[in-house]
C-alpha cells in the first residue's frame, strides 16, 4: 500500500476498541432476554388459539362421521333398485348437524379472538415490552 494512499474508515475507529474476554460492546442499548422469555417467545400461544384448536379437531371427526354416513347412503342408494330406494332414508341425525353447526360457531369464535389485538397473550405482552425498551432507548 502506497504511503499517500488514504485509508477508509468508519467514524468508529476499531483500532482503540480493546475486547476482553468479559466485556460486550454495542452499538444500541442491550436488551437482557432470559431463558424464561426465550421459551414464552418461542412457544406460548394464547388460550383462544389452543381452544381453537381443540374445536377444530372437534369439528373433523364430527365432518367425518357425517360425510362417512352421507357416503354409505350413497353406495347403498347406488346398488338398489327403484323399489328399493324408496325405502332408503340417510341416517344423520340432527344432532349431528347441530353439533357441527356449534362447533363451526365455536372454532371460527375462538380463532377471530386469538387474532384480536386486546385478546391477553404472553407472547405478545413479551414483544410489547421489548419494543418499548428499544423505543426508549433512543432517549
Amino acid at each position: 500500500m502506497d504511503k499517500n494512499e488514504k485509508i477508509r474508515t468508519s467514524p468508529f475507529d476499531a483500532s482503540k476498541l480493546q475486547i476482553r474476554n468479559d466485556e460486550i460492546y454495542a452499538f444500541q442499548k442491550i436488551y437482557g432476554l432470559t431463558n424464561v422469555e426465550f421459551r414464552i417467545l418461542e412457544t406460548s400461544e394464547s388460550k383462544w388459539k389452543e381452544w381453537h384448536k381443540r374445536f377444530y379437531l372437534i369439528l373433523i371427526g364430527l365432518i367425518l362421521t357425517v360425510v362417512s354416513k352421507g357416503v354409505f347412503f350413497l353406495i347403498k342408494f347406488n346398488n338398489s333398485n327403484s323399489e328399493e330406494r324408496a325405502s332408503l332414508n340417510i341416517d344423520i341425525n340432527a344432532w349431528e348437524l347441530i353439533y357441527l353447526g356449534i362447533g363451526l360457531f365455536l372454532s371460527v369464535t375462538c380463532y377471530l379472538l386469538s387474532e384480536s389485538k386486546w385478546a391477553k397473550n404472553e407472547k405478545s405482552e413479551l414483544v410489547n415490552k421489548i419494543k418499548e425498551h428499544f423505543k426508549n432507548a433512543g432517549n
